[in-house]
């Protein structure tokens, strides 16, 4: 895809005047999709004061920048934490998408490096409320499993949507799987296939 569509690649360490050029460009990126701005103008100093590498994946179509991602690398760890991109014609489908482009080849990348562990991000623990089946299914086909943050508070309680639903990750069994929640009488069928694996249990309550 990278060829077919005349994508190029550049992979760079920022220093401060880097991160002001690639927060531009993330600005104004933003600012024409009307996202909210995450990324701070004073986001790299305070990730220099916590000791920690601040990387960044540049995507060129011809002489433009089309999109990036920057990341964190901290004793072995790497987290992505910034992602920008824009409409390529061809490249448009939600899996098959320049955003979808620069996940995979940020993760191929990065495995090069032999990292001992890397994240795609945070992702708020309730699907259907706060993400889409869709975010969640497509970061569990990536590979990835959840692992939450340190401190992480457990609640006893979880957020259902309009439909009375919810999917949410929880402890049982000493370990974390899949729960997904609708009422008894509902006749919406959770699609578990796109879910479930060897690695993540799945479990459906009915209230």
């Amino acid at each position: 895809l990278l060829q077919r569509y005349q994508l190029t690649v550049t992979h760079s360490w920022l220093d401060a005047l880097g991160y002001q050029a690639w927060w531009q460009h993330y600005q104004t990126t933003m600012q024409a999709k009307g996202y909210d701005l995450i990324a701070t103008p004073d986001w790299w100093q305070h990730k220099q004061a916590e000791g920690k590498q601040v990387g960044v994946f540049y995507f060129h179509q011809s002489t433009q920048v089309c999109g990036s991602l920057v990341y964190l690398r901290h004793d072995a760890q790497v987290t992505a934490c910034f992602k920008t991109s824009q409409s390529i014609p061809g490249l448009t489908k939600k899996h098959r998408s320049l955003g979808a482009l620069i996940d995979f080849v940020f993760l191929r990348e990065i495995l090069k490096t032999k990292p001992s562990a890397i994240s795609l991000g945070s992702m708020r623990n309730a699907f259907s409320v706060w993400n889409s089946y869709g975010n969640l299914e497509y970061k569990l086909s990536m590979g990835y499993l959840v692992e939450p943050k340190e401190n992480t508070a457990i609640w006893d309680t979880v957020p259902l949507d309009a439909d009375g639903r919810v999917a949410f990750f929880g402890w049982q069994a000493d370990h974390w799987q899949l729960f997904a929640v609708k009422a008894t009488a509902d006749p919406y069928h959770f699609p578990v296939a796109r879910f479930q694996s060897d690695k993540i249990g799945f479990s459906i309550i009915n209230y």
